[in-house]
């Protein structure tokens, strides 16, 4: 299960959820902490990428 995210320069890129541990707000961006160590940053708020997670998971949306 795939999200959508935004990068700094507003390049659109996907994230596997299911690789997803951690998303904090670090500075201006939204910092995503990976299963496999990799860290990335997005302009999308904690909250926002939260509720994509949940939407994918439990409704389905955004699934491709």
């Amino acid at each position: 299960m795939y999200i959508t995210l935004t990068d700094k320069d507003g390049i659109q890129f996907k994230v596997n959820t299911l690789l997803i541990n951690e998303v904090n707000k670090i500075g201006k961006n939204t910092v995503i902490f990976l299963d496999t160590g990799e860290t990335i940053e997005c302009i999308e708020s904690p909250s926002k990428v939260w509720k994509m997670i949940i939407d994918v998971k439990f409704f389905g949306k955004g699934k491709k």
